[in-house]
């Protein structure tokens, strides 16, 4: 268990809150936590977007590559916040990660 990070990156604000994509480092070679925004697959969004804001698919690709430990989605705006779309990205981020990640919730605690 992780007392103190040697690095979170990312935009938090002065109550603890995660602004933008943030991950939690225990040294240079480990990351445990990756929080991550995401959009639908089949949305259609601008070409900033497709980089800033990748599929679940593909964020879980990218962690698993990287040796991430854990893996949450953030950023669901309200066109995505619905059951059936937070279960397709569970499942979908989830195969390609290879572990269960989970989605952002406000107010969510997360112990590390």
């Amino acid at each position: 268990m992780i007392t103190q990070p040697v690095a979170m990156i990312g935009n938090i604000d002065n109550d603890g809150f995660l602004g933008e994509t943030c991950f939690v480092q225990r040294d240079q070679n480990t990351t445990d936590i990756v929080v991550d925004e995401c959009r639908l697959d089949d949305e259609v969004v601008s070409p900033e977007m497709v980089s800033a804001a990748p599929t679940p698919m593909e964020i879980g690709e990218m962690a698993k590559r990287a040796g991430v430990r854990s893996l949450i989605l953030s950023h669901f705006r309200k066109h995505m916040d619905d059951p059936r779309h937070h279960n397709s990205a569970i499942k979908k981020g989830s195969e390609a990660f290879g572990k269960t990640i989970s989605i952002a919730e406000d107010l969510k605690q997360i112990k590390i």
